[in-house]
């Protein structure tokens, strides 16, 4: 048993050979002086090189982004965005919002305007982006989410995984089942609240980009629920690998517009969704599928998937009558689902709840000496190759396929908050099998990367402690790979 998640439920992108992203490496050494000082590294940590003519032309173009982004918040703030829990949340926080969208990028970089600009904004996201209290909107919102995501109710309670438990000894484990919810994924509430903004917006065309396809799924699922027209970009070697979700997307009338550029992966996708955005910003709002980019982008993202932290803390209290001593275990890979299960829980003493982000082995920014650079708009912790620009990746994981990591991740890192960890494509899959031979679990490629830490964390501590896993997607995406690495699918 576990704690529920609710009821079951193109044409091609030419190459330009120039990327809508680069490292910290523009041309004034104020401005990497600014970006090294973000994350208290200094200079000679952020990595910088020589800007070569593929970066300074990346950066002129996501100068144009950043343009585009500061119109949709103008737009927000002018009372153009109707919708009745979001629009509260933006105005509350309105003045800080609007700072760091135009200090974010300055003239010659892209990177904060100044070190105080970003001090405030980051305490602005730790006491209004993360731990969010939604006052009298929060029934709205929860109405809205129940209405286009079928959420579920916060009274649903489960046991914890006994088998598992027993097999491993050590601490009491737990699920929290975010695949049960309609749309398979956490993915679901995030791009119901995006479906929101575009209808409230009066605009018809909303674009995402996706990796593992759970984003452009539920993009696609809520798009055709309010009439709205939708373009889901993504990676050609992820559309062969995650077919099932791009069956879906175009049979709920999606246009899936395939990427072949670069690694053909989800940071190529997100890039070529951001090139559309720039060029259609009038008529079209942008879904970023993760926790990353501008500001504004990563505020909703971790505001919308916050419902299951919300559930989560209710769920423990009725289980043990208070929060037990927690171990919170999430995969990590833009960093969405993580900040949604942490969100309620990040005001805690880590003594109390400690907060554990597992990435993919070679895709791992966080847990390992990654440096910080600039990717798809935002400062963050980045992986770079010798010259510092954006390193490829691996991981059998489409959705962990990622070079960098959502901002706020970093601020969790540097503060001392969450602890970051790996796993490789080895350990996922023995973690899967393992799951599904004694719990009536299939997770997808993603969570099993976080039941892998769970597996190896568990015989290590007391009985009367309580690990936690967020299993936010279901594997049946992966079928072919599970197949193709171990020889089997369990029914």
């Amino acid at each position: 048993m576990s704690f529920g998640g609710g009821s079951s439920g193109g044409n091609s992108v030419q190459n330009t050979g120039v990327q809508p992203y680069a490292p910290a490496e523009p041309a004034l050494n104020q401005i990497i002086s600014e970006s090294g000082n973000l994350y208290n590294q200094g200079v000679a940590a952020s990595g910088y090189v020589a800007p070569t003519q593929q970066t300074l032309t990346g950066l002129a173009q996501q100068e144009t982004m950043a343009g585009a982004a500061n119109q949709q918040l103008a737009a927000t703030l002018g009372g153009q965005y109707l919708n009745p829990f979001l629009s509260p949340l933006l105005q509350k926080t309105a003045s800080d919002i609007a700072t760091n969208v135009n200090s974010q990028f300055s003239a010659a970089g892209r990177t904060p305007g100044s070190p105080m600009s970003q001090q405030q904004i980051t305490s602005q996201v730790a006491q209004a982006a993360l731990p969010l209290a939604f006052g009298e909107y929060g029934q709205e919102r929860n109405r809205q989410l129940s209405i286009a995501a079928n959420a579920p109710t916060l009274t649903q309670t489960g046991a914890q995984l006994e088998n598992l438990t027993r097999h491993l000894g050590g601490a009491q484990i737990w699920c929290k089942d975010v695949s049960a919810i309609n749309g398979d994924a956490h993915k679901a509430y995030h791009a119901t609240v995006n479906a929101l903004i575009c209808k409230e917006s009066g605009k018809r065309y909303i674009a995402g980009d996706t990796g593992a396809g759970m984003f452009g799924k539920n993009l696609a699922m809520a798009a055709k629920k309010m009439n709205l027209k939708c373009k889901i970009f993504m990676g050609t070697k992820d559309i062969s690998r995650q077919a099932p979700n791009v069956k879906f997307m175009r049979d709920a009338g999606a246009e899936v517009v395939p990427v072949d550029s670069g690694s053909k992966t989800l940071v190529d996708a997100v890039s070529e969704c951001m090139r559309h955005y720039v060029s259609n910003c009038d008529n079209t709002h942008l879904a970023v599928g993760s926790a990353i980019g501008c500001n504004i982008f990563l505020k909703i993202c971790a505001w919308s998937t916050s419902q299951i932290s919300k559930e989560l803390k209710k769920q423990l209290i009725e289980e043990f009558g208070e929060i037990p001593k927690l171990k919170l275990i999430n995969v990590i890979g833009g960093g969405s689902s993580a900040l949604g299960f942490w969100n309620e829980f990040i005001d805690y003493d880590k003594k109390h709840v400690e907060l554990i982000g597992v990435e993919a082995k070679y895709a791992a920014p966080l847990s390992t000496n990654a440096k910080v650079a600039i990717l798809h708009g935002a400062a963050q912790y980045c992986l770079t190759d010798k010259e510092g620009q954006i390193a490829e990746t691996h991981s059998l994981s489409a959705g962990l396929d990622y070079p960098g990591s959502s901002p706020l991740h970093g601020l969790l890192k540097d503060s001392g908050r969450a602890r970051y960890t790996n796993a490789s494509d080895k350990e996922a899959l023995a973690a899967f099998k393992l799951i599904t031979k004694l719990e009536d679990i299939r997770p997808s490629l993603e969570p099993a990367h976080a039941w892998s830490e769970c597996i190896r964390l568990a015989p290590k501590l007391k009985k009367s402690d309580v690990l936690v896993v967020n299993n936010c997607g279901k594997g049946y995406k992966d079928k072919k790979i599970y197949i193709e690495q171990l020889g089997y699918y369990p029914r």
